[in-house]
């Protein structure tokens, strides 16, 4: 018998914190205010992917299931306190989203498990990655020719600080279909 595992948190600063309570077959949604029952037969596909926490944050995870019609539901490791001020919610998030990725896999076989982002997204980290890439080349080259202008000493240091975020992001965020009973080491880390 499959045990109930439990994560809550609150997407935004705006919004009420939704609690996720997993069972046998089916996911249970309360946001306080409106509480739905959703068969997990009914969840026909998951997307698992992590990115770039604000700042210096932790990474933010989250996992977008969508429903039978095409809604979709997210959730993620990340609580939202108020502003500017988070809580990583990673623990009880790694537990809920790998029991919630067997039991959806056992409900509907037909359901797809995929890992990274969106190809649109991953696609605009890629497009960010290759321009600020030559950024840095065209700076290497008025540097080499001395006739690199000073004032953009502080600009080039900012690009130059995200290249190895975008790096991280478009080497390993890249979708592509998952084994639900296998996924990928640190995905969910």
């Amino acid at each position: 018998m499959d045990e109930e595992v439990a994560h809550a948190f609150r997407p935004t600063i705006f919004s009420r914190e939704r609690g996720f309570r997993l069972g046998a077959d089916a996911l249970v949604v309360d946001d306080g205010s409106e509480r739905r029952t959703i068969p997990l037969a009914q969840i026909t596909g998951v997307r698992v992917y992590k990115q770039p926490g604000a700042g210096f944050g932790p990474a933010i995870r989250r996992a977008v299931l969508t429903l039978a019609g095409g809604a979709t539901l997210v959730v993620q490791s990340t609580h939202y306190l108020g502003f500017a001020r988070t809580e990583d919610r990673a623990a009880s998030y790694r537990a809920f989203v790998a029991a919630l990725v067997a039991r959806v896999a056992r409900a509907n076989p037909g359901a797809r498990v995929t890992v990274g982002h969106s190809w649109l997204a991953w696609s605009m980290w890629l497009a960010l990655l290759v321009g600020a890439l030559a950024v840095l080349g065209l700076a290497a080259v008025l540097v080499a020719s001395r006739d690199f202008p000073i004032a953009a000493v502080l600009y080039v240091g900012i690009v130059a600080a995200f290249v190895p975020t975008m790096w991280r992001v478009v080497r390993d965020s890249r979708p592509r279909a998952s084994d639900p009973n296998a996924l990928p080491a640190g995905l969910l880390d």
